[in-house]
């Protein structure tokens, strides 16, 4: 699901065109999560065997705090109320969370 929502938004902000800059997809992770490891594993090498040129992934480790600051910033903007495992903003506005199982404990 999260594949298939993000290669979407890519379609629709990412152009082939050289005067357009990359997407920006802001990737929010925790080190040792199983869905993390998922994405890394899955989600990522498929999306950069389609899409490679037209996105940079900014990747967020949740265990420093700066980072968790800036998610909740994310979050905030967005209207994103839960806590998801994997999480992953696309041009800081577009949010896709790999599930809804709550980080915070």
């Amino acid at each position: 699901m999260l594949c298939v929502a993000a290669c979407l938004c890519l379609q629709t902000l990412a152009r082939a065109d050289d005067a357009f800059p990359p997407v920006i997809i802001d990737y929010f992770y925790e080190p040792g999560c199983p869905e993390c490891g998922r994405v890394s594993g899955e989600v990522m090498p498929d999306l950069n065997a389609r899409y490679e040129g037209f996105y940079r992934i900014e990747r967020h480790d949740t265990g420093i705090t700066s980072n968790v600051i800036k998610l909740i910033a994310y979050q905030k903007t967005a209207g994103v109320e839960k806590n998801s495992a994997v999480t992953m903003f696309v041009a800081t506005r577009m949010p896709f969370a790999a599930s809804t199982r709550s980080v915070a404990g």
